[in-house]
């Protein structure tokens, strides 16, 4: 039976030793916390701009190119039908960059319960956090005896964005880009059945992974 965070900060660090290691590890964690909710940010957003060029090109009449600044992107149906794997590849990622996200929130606010009490009480620690961009809110909600209306209201908005973004929306998503693109190409088309396939396996992933996480919590 494997250990929860908080079983093993409580373990590692006691007494009044532990107090000043604490305050040394937080740090590190912090750090941490910083460079994952860095490469989620990047990440989640490079999702939406991908699902919007496989719409783009999927849709178009004409095999005509794709320009997005600097970069053109070919209209060939190879990129429509590898372009709905390759998301579902990044979804994968950011899936697993949130349950190490969730963890690292989880040591922080262990740590800082150990070292500062009276600042995790007020949920001081929490304030300071991370930023995730609106489309991907996911972590911990301030104690209700503590959150203001406006961040109740913005937290619920957060919610909902989560539970859309993260989860109905991705694999509406894909589920329709094969629809549209077994229309496109056919059924005969194996380099699309193979994408499918691969698409599949890691939806499957990441909906066991979610359960298991869930039944952890």
């Amino acid at each position: 039976m494997g250990k929860s965070i908080n079983q093993r900060i409580s373990n590692s660090f006691t007494g009044d030793q532990g107090v000043a290691e604490t305050r040394d590890y937080a740090k590190d964690v912090y750090s941490s916390w910083k460079d994952v909710a860095q490469s989620l940010s990047r990440n989640s957003i490079l999702i939406l701009v991908l699902m919007a060029i496989f719409e783009l090109l999927a849709y178009q009449k004409q095999s005509s190119n794709i320009t997005i600044d600097s970069i053109t992107i070919s209209n060939l149906p190879i990129v429509q039908i590898v372009l709905p794997a390759v998301i579902s590849v990044m979804l994968y990622d950011c899936i697993r960059l949130t349950g190490r996200w969730n963890d690292l929130e989880n040591a922080y606010c262990a740590l800082i319960e150990i070292c500062a009490p009276a600042q995790h009480k007020n949920d001081l620690d929490l304030f300071v956090k991370p930023s995730l961009p609106a489309i991907w809110g996911v972590g911990r909600d301030t104690s209700p005896e503590i959150i203001t209306p406006s961040e109740k209201f913005i937290s619920n908005v957060t919610t909902v964005f989560a539970i859309t973004i993260v989860f109905i929306f991705p694999f509406s998503f894909e589920g329709q880009a094969y629809y549209r693109l077994l229309q496109k190409f056919g059924y005969e088309n194996i380099l699309l059945w193979i994408s499918l396939v691969v698409t599949a396996a890691i939806v499957v992933c990441i909906v066991i992974y979610v359960l298991m996480r869930g039944g952890e919590d």
